[in-house]
């Protein structure tokens, strides 16, 4: 249970984090796209929570989105965050 609390709060500081760095007024798209790379982990976290919490359709659904390397291309320019996902 202390684990799935503290892997909550990574999961929402990380989110936190991407969200800022996305959100700075001169990042490229380049730049996007490579911190989507670096903050992978943070998707497989989110899975990870939803399948400790039994919601496993959201689990396969956030893993089905994930398959992709760069999983927001061709969506426009918003890069989903794991907690902008369905809950």
């Amino acid at each position: 249970m202390e684990e799935t609390t503290e892997a909550t709060e990574l999961q929402r500081q990380g989110t936190d984090l991407w969200r800022r760095l996305l959100n700075e007024p001169n990042r490229s798209d380049k730049s996007k796209k490579q911190l989507a790379l670096k903050f992978a982990w943070l998707q497989e976290l989110t899975v990870d929570l939803a399948v400790q919490s039994e919601k496993l359709v959201q689990a396969v659904e956030l893993a089905e989105q994930s398959t992709s390397p760069l999983p927001y291309e061709g969506r426009g320019s918003k890069i989903p965050l794991p907690c902008e996902r369905r809950g």
